[in-house]
């Protein structure tokens, strides 16, 4: 059975070495939060990034790990550099679906900080890969968190 926007959650049962995988990004004593989409303004970004700072304060062992390309990669990249958080927000560009499934099993928390978002589907596969989800309340997303 097909259903609209949904989500094959048995992709995300596969054997990897997670702890190997996840050491690429973090040291074992640091909690990993991912996102993931197109680097324009409705996605957010910029709101998650602005965000790290309070993070990092609360929690200081915490790195971002962001996926995805698009026109407003450079500027995103320029904002953590200029924010001096180089250490702690990590762009991964593209990322192939094999290593994205991945990063969504191992990732403490995924975050998806859209402003306008309309079905939300990277979040229903953090969903299903067994992930805390953090989205903003709006369109798609605030439907289905």
């Amino acid at each position: 059975m097909f259903l609209p926007n949904g989500v094959e959650r048995d992709k995300f049962n596969f054997n990897f070495d997670q702890w190997a995988f996840r050491r690429k990004f973090v040291p074992d004593n640091y909690k990993l939060v991912m996102s993931v989409g197109r680097m324009v303004p409705e996605k957010g970004f910029q709101v998650l990034i602005n965000a790290t700072t309070n993070v990092l304060y609360n929690y200081p062992n915490v790195r971002f790990v962001i996926s995805g390309k698009g026109p407003m990669l450079d500027n995103l990249r320029n904002q953590v550099e200029y924010m001096g958080l180089s250490d702690r927000v990590w762009f991964l560009g593209y990322t192939s679906d094999e290593d994205l499934n991945k990063l969504f099993v191992v990732s403490d928390i995924a975050v998806f900080p859209s402003l306008y978002e309309p079905f939300g589907i990277t979040a229903i596969e953090a969903m299903a890969a067994g992930t805390p989800v953090v989205v903003s309340d709006t369109g798609g997303l605030g439907e289905i968190c």
